[in-house]
């Protein structure tokens, strides 16, 4: 209830939004992520989702396709949600952004291949999309990183990958880029 109030009066002070199809999109991501939490956190994971979304609303020319992207980035890759789930349920642009936030260069999918050498293969992937699938990675970034404490063994490696990600999504939006680059420059 207090999710659907917060988007209800973001979409109400950017009037060009869908407040319904927003609302969807959050109902949806929070059903779909269900009881799970977030690794660092502890969390709701569907607060993070909330948050990117948000930070998306706010940015120019954000329509609510964007901001719908952003509450679903993560259901293909952490849920059972498939993208004909996603296609019989939002129009097709939403769906196309989340494809695109999907990662394609897995551990499964490519089991002989090791962490770096997907990163590399995914942030080279990224950098071919649209404006709007890269400025929605670049705050689900900022965000991951936001939840994370630098005592945990795996940020340094996540802060490396940012940076990695930074010089590919280069000239994608100077705010996003700047707060990234702050937050991993902050934390050595």
């Amino acid at each position: 209830a207090r999710v659907t109030i917060i988007i209800k009066t973001i979409a109400a002070q950017v009037h060009h939004m869908s407040d319904s199809l927003i609302l969807q999109a959050a109902s949806f991501c929070i059903k779909a992520h269900g009881d799970q939490v977030r690794k660092y956190s502890g969390l709701p994971y569907h607060t993070h989702p909330a948050r990117v979304a948000g930070r998306i609303c706010v940015m120019p020319g954000a329509t609510a396709l964007e901001v719908c992207a952003g509450f679903l980035h993560d259901v293909i890759e952490d849920t059972s949600t498939t993208k004909e789930d996603l296609f019989a349920l939002f129009p097709s642009q939403v769906v196309t952004y989340v494809i695109n936030l999907t990662d394609v260069f897995t551990k499964k999918s490519f089991p002989n291949l090791n962490r770096s050498d997907r990163r590399s293969l995914e942030y080279e992937r990224l950098a071919e999309q649209d404006a709007w699938t890269r400025k929605i990675k670049l705050a689900d970034r900022i965000d991951n990183l936001r939840d994370m404490s630098p005592l945990e063994d795996f940020y340094r490696v996540y802060c490396k990958e940012s940076e990695q990600l930074l010089f590919y999504l280069a000239k994608t939006d100077e705010l996003l880029e700047a707060e990234l680059k702050h937050l991993v420059k902050r934390k050595f």
